[in-house]
């Protein structure tokens, strides 16, 4: 598949506009394209075809450049989800399903740009473009991420008195960033996540024209190892062995956790489920994170849950607020209570705690638990990546570690 940009009869003197076209999906004429009008006109003189974007010497480029990008975004978007969901789908058919879903949004785009907008540096102005112009190409959660992360800096340059703009974040700037954190009490590790956001947006800008000059040592933070917190087969037998009939709103949560931990899967992409995805004992799921679909196995268990929602097909809807709550409410009837030491830092301050185990269970741990229990089992690397979606190996280097000292107990306990 390849995408470019071309302008409408480029050799006019009036504003041309400019088209997306992809090409090589007709495996019978690969010269056939889907051709895609945006919204963007510009002057043949302003468009640069090697680089496939608008030259800088244009007014406001580097708004019209992000929309173009966006534009590529969801047309690739759009085709790798009819193509996935039907991977023999004629060339018309998805020529014709992408057009009408790509251009149906041109208003969501005139919306972002508004025909007056002037070129602005302000940070916040950035930050708002980037999240409108995400829309549904990221997950829901990042989206929320992001808006909490405008919050604090919002906060933090009213009383800093600063006056933040794209390129303000010097290493100077970040200091005093890290100090408000920790000033909010906020752990080393969520610094760490909220300065790597800051640095996606920053590149993201970049990007589009705005010539930020990113420095990583402004963006670096000391991480720790957080403590992975599980539940054993037995803590997952005594959930599913507790008996919530008289109390129905409890019985689904419990419905919902239980289907988590014999899947694997993100409380999100749970209650996107959607019965019709369930085909011969498999959940064909398309991530709310990665936006990948994937084939998952489903256990006897999770099959009578879907069972038993046949009607409504779908699972019970609750707030995820609803969800941690209520889990904790449930891990507590159970008698998980074990009591557990959590370790944490807030700048150079060891923090240790010690709570009973079922405070510290929210549907996070379902995935947690079930990647456990697979290495646990055996399942190999690739597989246990492939069932929970994780891209990275190193983000399950530490479950074999969890793996090993499990082993060492064992021997020891058959040997005292």
């Amino acid at each position: 598949m390849n995408i470019n940009f071309y302008l409408e009869r480029p050799n006019k003197k009036e504003l041309c506009l400019v088209y997306v076209f992809v090409r090589g999906l007709d495996p019978s004429n690969h010269r056939n394209a889907i051709k895609i009008k945006t919204y963007v006109e510009i002057p043949a003189s302003a468009w640069n075809s090697n680089k496939q974007q608008i030259r800088s010497s244009f007014k406001d480029y580097q708004f019209h450049n992000s929309i173009l990008e966006d534009y590529k975004l969801r047309t690739i978007e759009t085709i790798n989800t009819f193509k996935d969901e039907n991977p023999f789908i004629e060339f018309t058919n998805l020529r014709d399903k992408v057009k009408q879903i790509v251009q149906k949004n041109e208003t969501v785009f005139k919306k972002i740009i508004p025909e007056d907008v002037k070129i602005s540096r302000d940070f916040f102005d950035v930050l708002d473009l980037y999240i409108k112009s995400k829309g549904d190409v990221v997950g829901k959660t990042t989206i929320k991420r992001y808006v909490v992360i405008k919050n604090h800096l919002i906060k933090f340059a009213n009383s800093n008195k600063l006056n933040l703009t794209i390129d303000s974040f010097t290493n100077e700037i970040s200091d005093k960033l890290i100090k408000y954190f920790l000033k909010e009490k906020h752990l080393n590790n969520t610094i760490s996540r909220s300065l790597k956001q800051i640095k996606t947006l920053l590149i993201w800008a970049n990007k589009r024209g705005y010539k930020v000059e990113i420095n990583d040592e402004a963006f670096r933070f000391l991480k720790y190892d957080s403590d992975i917190i599980y539940l054993t087969d037995n803590e997952i037998k005594l959930i599913e062995d507790i008996d919530l009939s008289e109390r129905p709103a409890l019985d689904k949560i419990k419905d919902l956790f239980i289907f988590q931990l014999h899947t694997g899967q993100r409380f999100g992409d749970v209650q996107s489920l959607k019965f019709d995805q369930v085909v011969d004992y498999y959940w064909n799921m398309r991530t709310e994170k990665t936006q990948v679909v994937n084939k998952i196995p489903l256990s006897n268990r999770a099959l009578n849950i879907i069972e038993k929602y046949k009607s409504l097909n779908q699972l019970p809807r609750i707030s995820s607020q609803k969800m941690n709550e209520n889990i904790k409410e449930i891990c507590k009837l159970a008698g998980i209570d074990t009591l557990v030491t959590i370790t944490s830092y807030r700048g150079s301050q060891k923090i240790v705690e010690v709570k009973p185990k079922y405070l510290l269970i929210s549907s996070h741990n379902a995935k947690k638990s079930f990647v456990t229990k697979a290495i646990n089992s055996g399942i190999d690397l690739s597989t246990v990546m492939n069932l929970t979606g994780n891209k990275d190996p190193k983000t399950l280097k530490r479950y074999y570690e969890i793996m090993d000292k499990t082993k060492k107990s064992a021997i020891a306990e058959m040997f005292n």
